[in-house]
């Protein structure tokens, strides 16, 4: 949309994401080298803090253990991309409304799924972290009493 609107602008469009595989950050890390005129080993420190520090912010938020076999309230689980989820008005104040309906509420990276936890083989051909993690979480969900996925999303 940006590169439509806007002419004579230079768009850098790089996939930060955590979780990238080796050879992922290996390519990652040279494309930014180059578009930043970085060298590529403080690239890859620089993605190493950040997802460092990433992780250490996930194990802060993960508060829930949907395996819990009783709980007062039903449990709906927001699955998504974290600003479908995470913003209200984007997602039309789903959160209280859920809550208001008589739900506890949270997101999906606030699931509390054991990092041993993967998908089946079925789905490896799957590329989009997002949409990975989704599945990951709405299988690890599968089965659970009182759990509810809530697929958050804007495309129809």
């Amino acid at each position: 949309m940006i590169k439509c609107n806007f002419e004579g602008i230079k768009i850098i469009t790089l996939p930060l994401m955590p979780g990238l595989s080796a050879r992922e950050k290996q390519q990652l890390a040279e494309k930014t080298a180059i578009a930043f005129a970085l060298d590529k080993s403080d690239v890859l420190r620089a993605y190493d803090a950040a997802d460092e520090e990433f992780a250490l912010f996930c194990q802060q938020i993960r508060c829930e253990d949907a395996t819990q076999p009783r709980r007062e309230r039903p449990l709906a689980v927001l699955l998504g991309k974290p600003y479908n989820t995470g913003n209200p008005f984007i997602n039309m104040a789903l959160a209280a409304k859920l809550a208001k309906a008589g739900f506890d509420v949270i997101t999906g990276e606030q699931l509390n799924v054991p990092p041993t936890f993967t998908l089946p083989d079925l789905y490896n051909t799957l590329t989009w972290a997002f949409s990975r993690q989704m599945l990951k979480n709405a299988v690890f969900m599968n089965g659970l009493r009182d759990v509810y996925p809530v697929v958050v999303g804007n495309f129809g």
